[in-house]
């Protein structure tokens, strides 16, 4: 209440007398909206108010669904498959917005904070209309890894995308110098769908969702290769692969007003 409060001082202060160029309210017009809030808020609500308690209700499941995910639980008895059409009106052409690099020798020191170096990496597209994608996949000899970026704008050419790869190649290169990436090791990245996606039918899909906090010294030592190695498959039909989808927010202020609103 008390940065509400604040805030209308200030833009009071700031237009005078004249109209508020956010609010298009006067000061005086502020301050009487401001104070019939107070007067509500501090007034106890009647909970067999059936208004009350459909706002409650409402706020709940919106809660439920905003914070703590409540969705998912739900999604292997109500997801079905979207049509590939449906987002854009025509087909994803993945040939024209995804490229991904393979990569063979990931170097690291041990001196060095890699989960920092790694936000690094995804900070270079933090601005843009895309995907970044980090995929483990786990077969019986050995651990693919691919990173991976995907233009969600649906371009019909290969512009945007190469620009986008080149990004993020420089920021790999430069955080993790030494590291082997691009296909077969010439350096390149490849186009369209991942390899080891392209073979992915009938399979059991898993999902989890999560909003990055503050990291701990005890969340940077639980690495993803404590992961791979705890489930080593044995055979072909145990073999798995593993996205970390990244997507950009730019609205973020608005999600924690929102938030904050709930």
């Amino acid at each position: 209440m008390g940065i509400v409060k604040n805030w209308v001082m200030k833009v009071g202060q700031k237009a005078g007398d004249s109209v508020a160029s956010l609010s298009q309210l006067s000061p005086a017009q502020l301050s009487k909206v401001q104070m019939q809030k107070d007067q509500y808020m501090s007034e106890k609500p009647d909970p067999s108010d059936p208004q009350a308690v459909e706002l409650t209700a409402r706020l709940l499941a919106e809660n439920g669904v905003e914070i703590f995910n409540s969705y998912l639980s739900q999604i292997k008895q109500l997801y079905m498959p979207l049509d590939p059409t449906a987002e854009y009106g025509r087909q994803f052409e993945p040939d024209y917005n995804i490229r991904y690099f393979n990569i063979t020798k990931w170097v690291t020191d041990k001196e060095e904070n890699s989960l920092e170096k790694l936000v690094n990496v995804y900070a270079v597209l933090s601005n843009e209309d895309c995907n970044i994608a980090l995929v483990f996949n786990r077969t019986k000899e050995k651990t693919n890894v691919y990173l991976a970026v995907v233009n969600t704008m649906n371009r019909a050419d290969n512009y945007e995308i190469e620009s986008l790869a080149a990004r993020i190649e420089s920021a790999i290169r430069g955080n993790f110098p030494g590291s082997e990436i691009g296909i077969d090791g010439n350096g390149k990245a490849g186009t369209g769908r991942i390899p080891c996606l392209n073979k992915c039918k009938n399979n059991s899909v898993a999902i989890a969702s999560n909003i990055p906090t503050e990291k701990s010294e005890k969340f940077i030592s639980q690495t993803i290769e404590k992961l791979l190695d705890g489930y080593a498959p044995s055979c072909i039909k145990e073999e798995y692969t593993i996205v970390l989808l990244a997507t950009p927010i730019t609205d973020v202020e608005d999600r924690k007003q929102e938030l904050s609103r709930i």
